[in-house]
């Protein structure tokens, strides 16, 4: 009997073999994508952020196998392989002016497990004020192919922006928007703008703790620890007089001031010399047309005077700044453009040193920018003489002013005056804006006249002519107590309008007098 024995072959194809011995594909970034800090809106005036998360995930994925992340685009700095897109509300792509800020030193981006990167993109607020009003759909894209790394294509989540006028902003939208002036200048290494932006918020806002933070925050990123520790000071006797007995302690302001501490601690031999600010205040007068005001301080030191650096400054409640010409000898002058229509009051200044290394930034906030109301200009000529019967009117009360508001005379209208020269007319005005204008007074000179008679003249008039006799014959034929009777008309006074009546002032009519 025969045996066979049956060898069953497994065949493994080439492609098996390596599938099967091939390590897992490395992981793929996550994308994620922020707007202006979360915001939805985006109003005109105000700068837009974008700040793009590249995260290799894996170290936070317990299904996933830990690895590094290679981004190595061929040929180019890895951010160029990260796009934005925008789109209108119909789905239609949209170009908007960003900007990359800054570019890394390391082309390939390489993040071990759990670690991220952060990428920044900007618009000016001078480009946002620009833009369609609407809704606009941003996304971020991230493609790399034929490199030594990842290759692939990811995308973040969409991130809708409403683009639109800027609304009346309450305290913590004008806040937000002094935040993000702030870091859209730092990013662009515009340190003077960030400060004047973050100093004005604590200006207008002074129990705003947050305010106060991020101001001392901005100082210290542009170098002026010491003033930064006052700021910071500042902020937590703000926070605990508002929250006398807070929950929770503000751990953030209590880690900016311990770092300042230490900081300010630590010796340093080159420590610049200490200085003091002292503004000058000032003083306009009201006027709905742009006014440039002159604002000087002076910078002084101990022993010696401060050469170089330069002042900002600020007046709170109106917008913008003005930074002068490096201080010289002490002295720091510039000129403030003050909006037409800003009204009469007190406002507070504050004059900032920045500083320089040899000389310690400081500042002065002592000083007030008054706006004196202005006396309106009243024109209001004598009038005509009057008759002595004739009540006074329009044509007598008739002062104007050089703005709205409402004239009361004395003696009023309807009054009639007794004969005489040179009766005093008084006038006095009320503005209808009491805020920017003072209340003012005028007078005029009237003369009253007795009445010359003249026989014939039924009208008054000074003379005998047709219009008397058209009174006489107006009436003609009437009685006392009739309908039409004008007893102007009945020169006899006996009564009646006859014949009588018309031929004595028939008779009185110049020479030569042909009536109708």
């Amino acid at each position: 009997m025969k045996r066979y024995v049956l060898f069953f072959l497994i065949l493994i194809s080439p492609a098996t073999m390596f599938a099967q011995q091939q390590p897992p594909p490395p992981p793929a970034p996550d994308l994620s994508l922020s707007a202006n800090a979360g915001s939805s809106n985006l109003y005109a005036g105000w700068p837009l952020i974008l700040n793009v998360t590249v995260m290799n995930s894996t170290g936070l994925d317990p299904n996933a196998t830990p690895g590094p992340l290679v981004v190595s685009p061929v040929g180019v700095p890895w951010p160029n392989a990260i796009s934005i897109s925008v789109a209108s509300s119909t789905g239609s792509p949209v170009q908007w002016p960003l900007n990359l800020i800054g570019t890394p030193s390391d082309p390939v981006l390489t993040l071990a497990p759990a670690d991220y990167v952060r990428m920044t993109w900007q618009m000016s607020a001078a480009d946002v004020s620009a833009l369609v009003p609407g809704t606009y759909t941003i996304t971020a894209s991230m493609q790399v192919s034929n490199s030594n790394g990842w290759n692939g294509s990811v995308q973040s989540p969409p991130v809708t922006l409403t683009v639109g006028p800027e609304p009346t902003l309450t305290a913590s939208q004008q806040a937000e928007k002094a935040f993000q002036i702030a870091e859209f200048s730092i990013n662009t290494g515009d340190f003077v703008t960030a400060v004047n932006a973050t100093q004005q918020l604590r200006l207008n806002q002074p129990d705003n703790a947050n305010a106060a933070a991020v101001a001392a925050g901005v100082l210290n990123l542009a170098g002026y620890g010491a003033l930064a520790f006052l700021q910071t000071s500042d902020a937590l006797n703000t926070f605990y007089r508002i929250n006398p007995n807070p929950v929770e302690a503000p751990i953030n302001l209590l880690s900016s001031y311990q770092q300042l501490v230490n900081t300010i601690a630590t010796p340093d031999t080159t420590a610049p010399a200490p200085t003091s600010t002292s503004e000058s205040s000032a003083l306009l007068t009201y006027s709905p047309n742009a006014q440039t005001l002159a604002l000087s301080a002076i910078v002084s030191t101990s022993p010696g005077s401060v050469d170089g650096g330069s002042v900002t400054f600020t007046i709170a409640g109106i917008a913008g700044s003005a930074t002068s010409n490096p201080v010289t000898a002490g002295s720091a002058s510039a000129t403030f453009p003050v909006p037409g229509g800003t009204h009469a009051g007190s406002y507070p200044m504050q004059a900032a040193y920045i500083g320089t290394a040899a000389f310690a930034p400081s500042s002065d906030a002592t000083a007030a920018l008054s706006i004196a109301q202005v006396t309106p200009a009243i024109q209001w000529g004598n009038p005509s003489d009057i008759t002595v019967g004739v009540a006074l009117g329009p044509t007598q009360l008739n002062a104007t002013a050089n703005v709205p508001g409402t004239f009361t005379y004395l003696p009023p209208a309807g009054t009639v005056l007794p004969v005489g020269t040179a009766q005093r007319l008084s006038a006095t005005f009320v503005p209808t804006d009491s805020i920017d204008y003072n209340s003012a007074s005028a007078s005029a000179l009237i003369n009253v006249n007795n009445v010359k008679v003249v026989p014939g003249d039924l009208n008054g008039d000074g003379v005998v002519n047709c219009a008397d006799m058209a009174i006489v014959k107006n009436s003609f034929g009437k009685k006392t107590g009739q309908l039409g009777f004008d007893p102007r008309a009945d020169v006899n006074h006996d009564g009646v309008v006859n014949i009588l009546d018309l031929s004595t002032v028939s008779r009185l009519l110049p020479a030569g007098t042909v009536c109708p």
